[in-house]
């Protein structure tokens, strides 16, 4: 992984500590009351993919906006729905893809994840998660002479959490379960575009 994967994890966590400060939050009520919980949360995507030796490939940035939401207490139902701009390149050594294709897609997903607070502090928590993912390509560019995308793609989310007052941070990787289509056309194989996520958030109830 490149410097800029390591700079880009320090600046998203970075931004997360400035909803951190001490003092009087709603979170300590709302939280700590274990009911229910939503906020906004950006996040930053590292995408790779995954296929066969023939493809060379690594992780390309991208970025997600997106509502979260958190019903019940120590274990808690975790629902999340998000839009993302996904990103990947690679370079193939096989004809029907020529030079060096580049891909971005504009990306809406629902989330309907299990959470477990493992420490439920009044003002921190440490959480992890699972679930799976539902998504629908809303537009595709690339450059290339396949489009390797299907409509829609299902998968799961794994992952850890904190938070400290207001703030929420959560660090994972998402994996992909359907088969992108016109690629594995090509090579009657599975291609996999597989993600770590970064994402800061804030709790409004």
């Amino acid at each position: 992984m490149s410097k800029k994967f390591f700079l880009s994890v320090v600046l998203c966590l970075s931004v997360g500590t400035l909803f951190c400060a001490p003092g009087e939050s709603k979170y300590s009520k709302s939280q700590s009351d274990g009911i229910f919980t939503m906020g906004p949360q950006l996040s930053l995507l590292f995408t790779d993919i995954h296929f066969n030796s023939q493809i060379k490939a690594g992780f390309t940035s991208g970025f997600g906006v997106g509502v979260f939401f958190r019903i019940g207490g120590v274990a808690h139902f975790q629902p999340e729905i998000a839009y993302s701009l996904k990103k990947f390149a690679f370079n193939p050594t096989f004809p029907e893809l020529e030079g060096n294709p580049k891909f971005s897609t504009h990306y809406l997903s629902f989330t309907p994840m299990l959470g477990v607070s493992v420490i439920n502090n009044d003002d921190f928590k440490f959480r992890i998660f699972f679930g799976p993912e539902g998504g629908m390509h809303l537009k595709n560019n690339y450059v290339g002479n396949h489009n390797p995308f299907t409509k829609f793609e299902f998968g799961g989310k794994i992952g850890i959490g904190f938070d400290v007052y207001n703030a929420t941070v959560d660090i994972g990787y998402r994996y992909l379960m359907s088969k992108n289509s016109e690629i594995s056309k090509i090579q009657q194989e599975y291609q996999r575009q597989n993600m770590i996520f970064v994402s800061v958030g804030y709790c409004i109830f």
